[in-house]
């Protein structure tokens, strides 16, 4: 049974009588214990999905003379990596097997503004951001996905809530999160978390994932976001909700 907030006021006041006879202040231990007592009382209700069973085979790369010292490909000259002046070619995540032909790695480019509006899919990082465009196998040879109208144009229709997860992770550059936890240490914003899973909406798929870039200075905020995917491939970010925040990463600045 969960204690309740009146019984942890008064373990706090024992505590705080205790400490104070043994000649520690309280007010240099009331704040800390008033935030896990807050912390416990707001814990949400936790809500778990088992993940799909999806893989990426990526044999046309292998057969093409590429080796993969995970994360990394490294590709023969003139090889994948070459032609399409990737700065490195990085393996991807199982969860993009849901599309046919699946990425098989991703091809990124580096430095601000390398690449213009249009010639990715997205970006991720900070003040050095990382470009994100896409080798797959098509027709038996290797192709580059640039941007989002491409990789729509291979992947739609989306049929399924695997294709649908899938096609969300590869254009949106979100986290899909499967092992949450409740945290005492933590502060929530919601009362409920859910991990990532797919709801099947009127017009396609509701696909929930997260965002948790650490950018800037703390505190930091994981974010629920959640991605409406249509069956005709079209991809829409809903508002981003506030989940929870990590107070060791309150003083973490990121550049």
């Amino acid at each position: 049974m969960k204690p309740s907030v009146r019984c942890l006021t008064s373990t706090l006041r024992i505590a705080v009588a205790l400490l104070a006879a043994g000649g520690v202040t309280a007010c240099a231990v009331v704040p800390a214990l008033a935030q896990r007592i807050r912390n416990l009382a707001q814990r949400p209700t936790l809500v778990e999905y088992d993940p799909p069973a999806l893989s990426v085979d990526t044999s046309p790369l292998e057969q093409v003379g590429c080796t993969l010292a995970e994360p990394w490909w490294t590709c023969p000259e003139g090889g994948p990596q070459d032609e399409w002046d990737c700065e490195v070619l990085q393996s991807v995540s199982p969860l993009l097997g849901g599309l046919d032909p699946a990425p098989l790695a991703a091809c990124i480019v580096r430095g601000r503004d390398a690449l213009p509006e249009g010639e990715y899919l997205y970006h991720t990082g900070c003040a050095y951001p990382a470009y994100i465009r896409y080798v797959v196998a098509e027709n038996g040879s290797l192709r580059l996905v640039r941007n989002l109208e491409e990789l729509r144009a291979l992947a739609a229709p989306i049929e399924t809530p695997e294709e649908a997860l899938s096609y969300a992770l590869a254009s949106q550059g979100l986290s899909a999160l499967y092992d949450l936890s409740v945290d005492p240490g933590f502060r929530y914003q919601t009362r409920q978390l859910q991990e990532t899973h797919v709801e099947t909406i009127s017009e396609g798929y509701r696909v929930f994932l997260f965002n948790d870039y650490l950018c800037g200075c703390g505190p930091h905020t994981t974010f629920a976001v959640p991605v409406e995917v249509s069956r005709s491939g079209e991809v829409m970010r809903l508002e981003p909700q506030p989940l929870f925040q990590n107070p060791e990463y309150d003083g973490l600045c990121v550049d």
